[in-house]
């Protein structure tokens, strides 16, 4: 397949996302594919694509499977998501917002029936390449890729899917971080502490400092002391992020022996929900406690209150 197409007259470079079965695809085998085309002379629209899959391996048969696309934060719901046809290209115009793919499927593997479910964030579409041969970096990061059992599916379901609330909850425990997740969170967040510790010296700040007492950055602008508590978004709620964060926030600042910082920061490699930004200007006005969110832009940082 070409690492080349052409959509309403523009040309898309894209990455090949394949998925056989919750497996990696072995050389050789047949396996579905998704394809995230990112345009090379159109920097704000991307094209979604997914082929029709020929055959899987041998000891996997399919006895569903579709493909889905959402855009926004937070986890799919019935009214939001919109099934991809195969063969068709969905273009995804001017969408500063995530766009992410989600896979449903039930497989039988030597006869044992179990159900997959994946959703894809598309992050950091690369928008020039050096030939028509190479593929781009980083398109794709998977946010969740997991199988299940009949019984924990159904209590997954019941979790994101239902909106009335259930009368009885699941016993069933299922892990919601895992070391594979860890293994892909860290250097992402290295990298986000790396491009905010630049921005911070290309903006004027000084004594900028990177782990140091368990803080991820602190730093000072004039007369002004700077904690940054940093968090990559690994399940597509910056709520969640924003939760973990201000318990770490507090305790940097206000535990006993602890000296305050003047401005409290919590930084996120994603842009948060209205909703998140309002919880934050709630606590920063009506309880005056110094606290401020910010968000990675491309190459620049934005905040809810200017730190300049």
């Amino acid at each position: 397949m070409k690492l080349e197409d052409f959509v309403e007259g523009q040309v898309y470079g894209y990455e090949e996302m394949a998925v056989a079965a919750g497996y990696n695809p072995r050389p050789g085998g047949n396996f579905e594919r998704g394809i995230v085309l990112a345009p090379k002379n159109n920097p704000t629209s991307i094209v979604i694509k997914m082929n029709q899959a020929k055959n899987l391996y041998d000891d996997v048969f399919v006895e569903d499977q579709d493909w889905f696309y959402y855009i926004g934060d937070g986890l799919p719901d019935k009214g939001r998501h919109q099934r991809l046809t195969y063969g068709n290209k969905i273009m995804v115009e001017n969408q500063d917002l995530p766009v992410h793919l989600f896979l449903r499927a039930r497989h039988e593997r030597k006869g044992d029936p179990w159900h997959y479910e994946g959703i894809w964030r598309i992050t950091g579409i690369e928008r020039d390449f050096i030939s028509n041969r190479e593929m781009p970096n980083g398109e794709l990061q998977r946010v969740f890729r997991f199988k299940l059992t009949r019984q924990d599916r159904l209590s997954y379901e019941s979790e994101i899917y239902e909106s009335e609330p259930q009368p009885v909850l699941s016993e069933s425990d299922y892990t919601r971080m895992t070391p594979a997740m860890l293994r892909i969170i860290e250097p992402k967040h290295n990298m986000l502490a790396n491009r905010f510790k630049e921005w911070l010296l290309t903006s004027g700040f000084e004594e900028v400092q990177c782990e140091r007492n368990r803080i991820d950055v602190q730093f000072v602008g004039g007369n002004t002391s700077f904690m940054a508590e940093l968090k990559v978004v690994y399940d597509l709620s910056t709520t969640r992020s924003i939760r973990e964060a201000l318990g770490q926030v507090f305790e940097y600042n206000l535990y006993p022996d602890r000296t305050p910082f003047d401005s409290w920061l919590i930084v996120l490699d994603k842009k948060p929900k209205e909703a998140d930004l309002s919880y934050v200007g709630i606590i920063h006005n009506e309880l005056t406690v110094p606290l401020n969110i910010g968000w990675r832009y491309r190459n620049e940082f934005q905040f809810l209150n200017s730190i300049s």
